[in-house]
């Protein structure tokens, strides 16, 4: 097996000839030459290269013719201009890393940042929810209170009707009533939660005169204006 001894003193004396470059194909010849078995390439690079290494060899510069101690100081400066050639990558590494870390730090300040902006939105956003739900309930009810409102004001001049087609001295029976009321007031009916009938108009009357206002019971559940008279009697209407 080839040495790196063997190798060492190949490289030499191939250097020292001065007439060929030192290589893995002219290492090998002299090798073989030497020991009579070239080596394999995996076992002879590796140590040419540390050969070179150390012998700081350049055969550009050799071959070329220049002296020697030119030519090591020139392979010298080179190695120097090499070594100073990596710690400026290497400076450059780290400033390059030390910038994409801040870069990054800036970038998570800002997710962090933007973050805990959505938090304050959603909570703003839930707040909102909740006063928008609020709000939809309070118009319901005010809603639902302009309804009643309406219903209340319809019914009265409903009321109103009745009185005013009730006969000054007579009375009506509620179907009467009913089919003398205008046919506007029965399809405005339908806007309002109340159905349109006999046992409401009646339920209107009778409230009225539960409260000794506009109407007073006649004869056979029949009904008339209320006048002076049913007051004076202190009671809700009655029979005439």
């Amino acid at each position: 097996m080839v040495t790196r001894n063997d190798v060492f003193r190949a490289a030499d004396e191939i250097r020292a000839g001065g007439r060929e470059r030192v290589s893995l194909r002219t290492v090998r010849t002299r090798l073989s030459a030497n020991l009579g078995a070239a080596g394999s390439p995996n076992d002879v690079g590796p140590l040419l290269n540390d050969w070179k290494r150390e012998r700081e060899y350049s055969p550009a510069i050799e071959l070329a013719g220049m002296p020697e101690a030119v030519s090591n100081q020139l392979a010298a400066a080179g190695v120097a201009l090499w070594k100073a050639a990596q710690a400026e990558a290497s400076a450059i590494f780290l400033r390059d890393r030390q910038r994409m870390r801040e870069e990054v730090d800036g970038e998570r300040q800002m997710r962090n940042e933007a973050l805990a902006l959505l938090d304050g939105h959603e909570a703003e956003v839930r707040l909102l929810a909740e006063r928008v739900a609020t709000l939809e309930t309070e118009l319901a009810e005010a809603e639902r209170h302009l309804q009643e409102v309406r219903a209340d004001a319809y019914w009265e001049r409903v009321v109103q009707e009745i009185w005013r087609i009730l006969p000054r001295a007579g009375s009506l029976c509620v179907q009467e009533i009913e089919q003398r009321l205008g046919a506007d007031l029965v399809e405005e009916c339908k806007t309002h939660r109340e159905e349109w009938g006999h046992r409401t108009l009646r339920k209107k009357i009778e409230q009225r005169i539960f409260h000794k206002k506009l109407f007073a019971r006649a004869e056979r559940g029949r009904f008339r204006r209320r006048t002076p008279k049913d007051d004076t009697k202190g009671g809700g209407g009655g029979v005439a």
